[in-house]
C-alpha cells in the first residue's frame, strides 16, 4: 500500500511540475511572438505541442502564426487545424481576423487552409443557429412570465424571471425582474436596481441572451430574499449622458411597484462599472426615493453634471487596487477629496475591474449588500 501511495505521489508531482513548466515555456514563447521572433517562438511551441491536448486554442494558433514567419507552412497548417478543431474562429470577428491576416498569405493558396477555413465557418454557422434558437427560447420564456394583467392589488408570481418594458424617447426600453424564490405577493419585499456597464460599447439591448442569468446580482436574490430589477442600456440609450434614460429608471421602478408587492422603504439602487457611476447622479441628484446606493469599480465623474458628495443616503462603494479601467489611485483621490458621512469606500487587494465576476465575486458583493443593508437598520 505504501509503494502505491508513493507511486501516485510520484506521478501527480511530475505531472504538477510539467503543467508548471509547460505554461513557463509557453509565457517564454508568446514572449518572442509579441517580439516579432517568430522562430524562437517556433522551436520552442515545436516540443510542446506534440501532444494535442496539452495545448489550449491559442497555443496553437500562436504556434501557427510563428510557424509560417519561419517558412515551416506544413506545422503552421497542421496547428491551425488543430486550433480549429479546438474550437478557433467561434467568436465573432475571428474568422474574417485570420483570412485578412497577411501573415498567412503564403498558405491561402493551398487545399488544406481553404478545408481549415470552411470547417471554421460551418462551426461558427451551427453555433449561430444554437444561440438563435436558446435566444427565441429564452425570450418566449421571459415574455410569459411577465404579469400582464392584475386580478388583484398583487398577482401571484413565480420565482424566475420576466420580460417587461418602459416608452421612452419613442423606444421601448426592455428590463428584466428577477423574483426570489421566498416571494409572496402579500408581504412587502426588498427590492435591488442593478445598473449593467459597458454602456459606451453596447449596440443592442441584450435582453435576448439566456447568459444574462449569469449575471452575479442575480445569484444574490435568493439570499437576500429581494426582487432584483435590471434595466436594459445601449450605447445611444444609457446611463452615461442621456438624461432620458436616467429618468427613465423612475418610471421602470414605478412600473414594478405597480407589479409587486415592494417594501417602498427597502428599495436600493446601483451598478457596476458605468452602472456604478451612474449610481452617483442617483444619490447626489434625486435619492429621496431609495432607501441606499452601492458602486462596484466606478469612477466618481459623471458626463452630465456635478456630484453632491454629501449623500442624504447610505452609499457603500467598492474598488480594486488593480482596476485596470479606472485607476484606484484617481477613484481615492476624488473619495478623500469629498469624504462624507454617508459614502463609504472600500478597496479589495486584486480582482481587476470585473472583482464580482471573479471566482469570490458572489461573496463580495453579497457582503458589500450586507452592509448597506445593516447600515439601514442601524439608522
Amino acid at each position: 500500500m505504501k509503494r502505491t501511495i508513493f507511486t501516485i505521489l510520484a506521478s501527480f508531482l511530475v505531472s504538477y511540475s510539467f503543467a508548471q513548466n509547460y505554461e513557463q515555456q509557453i509565457a517564454k514563447a508568446e514572449e518572442f511572438v509579441s517580439k516579432k521572433d517568430f522562430c524562437n517562438a517556433y522551436e520552442i511551441f515545436k516540443p510542446l505541442l506534440i501532444d494535442s491536448d496539452q495545448g489550449s486554442i491559442y497555443d496553437y494558433y500562436y504556434a501557427s502564426l510563428s510557424a509560417v514567419n519561419c517558412e515551416k507552412n506544413e506545422d503552421a497548417l497542421n496547428w491551425l487545424n488543430v486550433a480549429a478543431e479546438k474550437g478557433l474562429g467561434l467568436k465573432d470577428g475571428e474568422i474574417d481576423f485570420i483570412k485578412k491576416d497577411e501573415s498567412f498569405k503564403e498558405l491561402k493558396s493551398t487545399e488544406k487552409w481553404a478545408s481549415i477555413i470552411n470547417t471554421m465557418q460551418n462551426k461558427f454557422a451551427d453555433k449561430k443557429l444554437i444561440e438563435e434558437a436558446k435566444s427565441k427560447e429564452w425570450v418566449s420564456t421571459i415574455t410569459k412570465n411577465a404579469i400582464q394583467q392584475k386580478k388583484s392589488k398583487f398577482n401571484t408570481a413565480d420565482s424566475g424571471f420576466a420580460l417587461y418594458y418602459s416608452s421612452a424617447e419613442n423606444i421601448n426600453v426592455p428590463y428584466l425582474v428577477y423574483v426570489p424564490k421566498n416571494y409572496n405577493a402579500n408581504k412587502p419585499i426588498k427590492a435591488f436596481i442593478y445598473l449593467h456597464g459597458g454602456i459606451n460599447s453596447t449596440e443592442n439591448f441584450n435582453f435576448d441572451k439566456p447568459e444574462i442569468t449569469q449575471e452575479p446580482i442575480f445569484k444574490v436574490a435568493d439570499h437576500f430574499n429581494s426582487i432584483i430589477i435590471y434595466p436594459f442600456g445601449k450605447k445611444d440609450f444609457g446611463w452615461m449622458n442621456q438624461n432620458k434614460a436616467f429618468e427613465n429608471i423612475y418610471k421602470i421602478l414605478n412600473q414594478v411597484k405597480s407589479t409587486y408587492n415592494i417594501e417602498k422603504k427597502n428599495i436600493y439602487l446601483g451598478g457596476m462599472s458605468n452602472g456604478g457611476t451612474a449610481t452617483f447622479w442617483f444619490a447626489s441628484q434625486r435619492p429621496s426615493i431609495f432607501t441606499g446606493f452601492y458602486a462596484i469599480s466606478a469612477n466618481p465623474k459623471l458626463e452630465i453634471g456635478n456630484i453632491n458628495f454629501n449623500f442624504d443616503k447610505p452609499f457603500y462603494e467598492i474598488h480594486t487596487k488593480d482596476d485596470s479601467v479606472f485607476k484606484f489611485d484617481d477613484v481615492e483621490k476624488i473619495y478623500n477629496t469629498n469624504k462624507s458621512r454617508n459614502w463609504h469606500f472600500e478597496s479589495i487587494a486584486n480582482g481587476d475591474h470585473g472583482i464580482i465576476y471573479q471566482q469570490n465575486g458572489n461573496e463580495v458583493l453579497e457582503n458589500l449588500l450586507k452592509e448597506l443593508i445593516e447600515n439601514k437598520n442601524a439608522r
